[in-house]
């Protein structure tokens, strides 16, 4: 069957991803079998199947039919690597990464589009004389500044979640977009992506159960940010020295030095590095890994025992904590939009609302967008507006 359709595209777009035919072929909702007539023009995709496949690929509609083969956008660096390359992704993967780099991509157009309305946004170098303060100099910043925005913004929750959205506030003024969202664990438990230099974003995967680990992934997705360093990461797979670095400074961050010795000295009668380790945890926002990794940096437990510690933790599911969560039960209003506001993030979503009301765009553009429907956008706007205006310091 002839086809107007440039089949190389096909197979390199696939190719390019590292995909395979029946990963693809599962994605799209066919057979590997049709998959492989469509890159052998034996038969030709209809529009919807080359739209799935567009939206995989990262490519627009109208590429599968150009003359030449078009640059296919570079996929994160992995950081789970000791030495980090493209990340190997699955389809649920890529597409996550792509979703966050088109709102970044359709935020940025807004924001041009505003002129001098265009919100300006404070940075960390402002905020503490240094492009890459370290995690003690962030941490002081961040305090003083909770201290003035915690009666404004006054989020609900346990003490880590509180802490973890003070922390998105935070960054969001302060020149970072954050998405939390669903991805598959294997892929990755966050990103940090820089589209441009005024569009960088960071992703953590909500469908992590604990707040600490929520909590840390943020953390250590803010130090990439930092550290210029984009890419896919899981925290607790560290075997390189980047992954190191933003680890250490995620538990710094987290648990500085007074506190964590404060911490030890209330029970001097403690001796058990595991027993300093649950100690740690228990009194602190991190989780027992990342306790393990400030006690040793501390040199308060030794390598020995860290690796032991981490040996015992290794043995048991990486991704158990994803496995059989309960279904949740279905969300009222509130929660929908506070979803919503969640995937899309404070800053994308305040930036809309400015331009929907100068008329720039209307609210189907903003659908397309940013996922946003038009149903909920007024409501995911006045959330937007009230959190970011709120975190002006």
């Amino acid at each position: 069957m002839s086809s107007n359709i440039n089949i190389k595209i096909l197979r390199e777009a696939r190719r390019s991803r590292k995909l395979s035919i029946e990963e693809v072929a599962s994605f799209a909702s066919i057979s590997g079998e049709r998959l492989r007539k469509f890159e052998t023009a034996s038969a030709e995709p209809t529009s919807n199947q080359l739209a799935k496949l567009g939206e995989l690929y990262n490519l627009p509609f109208y590429e599968f039919y150009s003359d030449k083969l078009p640059e296919f956008s570079d996929t994160l660096p992995d950081f789970r690597k000791a030495n980090p390359t493209e990340a190997n992704l699955s389809p649920r993967g890529l597409i996550r990464i792509w979703q966050t780099q088109s709102q970044a991509e359709f935020v940025e157009i807004l924001a041009g589009a505003l002129g001098r309305s265009k919100p300006e946004r404070s940075s960390f170098r402002r905020l503490t004389n240094e492009k890459q303060p370290s995690a003690e100099t962030l941490r002081n910043q961040f305090d003083i500044w909770n201290e003035r925005v915690v009666n404004n913004l006054k989020f609900s929750g346990t003490h880590e979640m509180r802490f973890l959205s003070y922390l998105r506030s935070f960054v969001e003024f302060h020149g970072c977009n954050t998405v939390f969202n669903s991805a598959p664990a294997s892929d990755y438990l966050g990103f940090f992506d820089e589209y441009s230099e005024a569009q960088k974003s960071i992703f953590v995967n909500r469908d992590q159960a604990y707040g600490k680990r929520k909590l840390f992934t943020l953390s250590h997705e803010v130090a990439h940010f930092l550290f210029d360093a984009e890419g896919v990461s899981n925290p607790f797979i560290a075997k390189n020295a980047i992954e190191r670095q933003c680890n250490e400074y995620a538990a710094e961050f987290l648990a500085p030095e007074n506190l964590v010795r404060r911490i030890i000295d209330s029970k001097p009668h403690i001796r058990s590095s595991e027993r300093l380790i649950d100690l740690l945890s228990e009194n602190s926002l991190l989780s027992r890994q990342a306790a393990a990794l400030r006690l040793l940096k501390l040199d308060l437990i030794t390598k020995a025992q860290t690796n032991s510690f981490f040996r015992k933790v290794s043995g048991k599911s990486r991704f158990k904590e994803f496995e059989d969560r309960p279904k949740s039960a279905p969300m009222g209003r509130a929660a929908a939009v506070g979803k919503k506001l969640s995937e899309v993030g404070t800053y994308n979503a305040y930036v809309a609302k400015l331009a929907v009301s100068q008329g720039l765009v209307d609210p189907t553009d903003i659908h397309r967008g940013l996922g946003i429907s038009e149903g909920l956008q007024r409501d995911v706007f006045d959330l937007a507006a009230r959190r970011y205006e709120a975190s002006a310091d």
